[in-house]
């Protein structure tokens, strides 16, 4: 399995039905892929930390050295 193909599994995963997408770049500083990860505006900033971590030590574990970012998907933010 080729690391972004690594990446999207695992955020999908994690994430369920809050992922939209991975924005990949890279690879830089002797990561093999960095990228952010797209999601629903519906989930805490430190659930997603902690769901983050998880994805990068499951990455390890696989051979891969990342770096994941997030960023909310502004077309799901509610109007006030």
């Amino acid at each position: 399995m080729e690391v972004k193909d690594c990446i999207f599994k695992l955020a999908k995963e994690e994430f369920g039905n809050s992922f939209v997408d991975v924005d990949f770049f890279g690879p830089y500083d002797g990561e093999d892929m960095m990228g952010e990860v797209i999601l629903k505006n519906d989930i805490a900033d430190d659930e997603v930390i902690m769901k983050l971590y998880s994805i990068t030590r499951r990455a390890e574990e696989q051979g891969w050295q990342i770096c994941l970012g997030w960023v909310n998907d502004e077309s799901t933010v509610e109007a006030l």
